[in-house]
């Protein structure tokens, strides 16, 4: 990897190396490693991998009155696999991926997220938990948002179904706001009794907020 290239990776993920060596490891594959007798970038993404943990468990925690399960349910949707390598892409850091291919296609989304985790581990390393807290706050911020608001709430309704196993579970939901600024505000009915309300942008929040309202009152001690 030439010193050009170190100082286009650099200006990517903004964030200077005082040690270059761990960058250049961070983006050497396992399969180039083996061919040329060096080190790969596997001990990095295993490091990267418990940091970028830790750090998205900090911003969740902070975000959402989750349970422990739901916690974990959504921490790992977003360190998995194809949200990783959708954000190396979105980077265009693949490029500079020392691996031993005949084509850049044979890049596995798998590899490209092992990259991810590899460069949080070098920075780390390099610069401490701060250095790698900002670069996950500032690369990660638009998916964790994403996924809090929308996916891991997308199992509260079903999860409520599944714990009654009956039709006696009824939503009511209104709309305020203007069109392009909509808020839904949503309550849901047990067996006529108001069991929980929730409130977001979207129907299907505001739905599945209450329904986790609703959970959470079900299975109070």
């Amino acid at each position: 990897m030439t010193s050009a290239e170190i100082k286009k990776i650099e200006g990517i993920i903004g964030y200077t190396f005082k040690n270059k060596k761990l960058l250049v490891t961070a983006f050497t594959h396992s399969s180039f490693a083996n061919n040329n007798h060096t080190q790969s970038n596997e001990r990095l993404e295993f490091l990267g991998d418990t940091v970028l943990s830790t750090i998205i468990s900090e911003r969740i925690y902070a975000d959402m009155d989750y349970d422990e399960g739901q916690l974990s349910k959504l921490r790992s949707k977003i360190v998995s696999m194809h949200p990783l390598a959708y954000l190396i892409d979105g980077l265009n850091l693949i490029q500079y991926l020392q691996f031993a291919g005949a084509s850049r296609s044979s890049i596995t989304d798998n590899m490209k997220a092992d990259l991810m985790e590899s460069i949080i581990g070098a920075m780390y390393i390099d610069g401490g938990l701060e250095k790698a807290r900002e670069f996950v706050s500032h690369n990660f911020f638009d998916m964790i948002k994403k996924m809090e608001d929308l996916d891991d709430l997308e199992d509260s309704k079903s999860r409520l179904q599944e714990m009654l196993k009956s039709d006696s579970i009824k939503y009511t939901t209104n709309k305020t706001g203007t069109d392009h600024n909509p808020t839904f505000i949503a309550s849901v009915m047990i067996n006529g009794v108001c069991m929980g309300r929730g409130q977001g942008g979207s129907k299907r929040q505001a739905e599945t907020m209450a329904a986790g309202e609703a959970i959470k009152k079900l299975t109070k001690v």
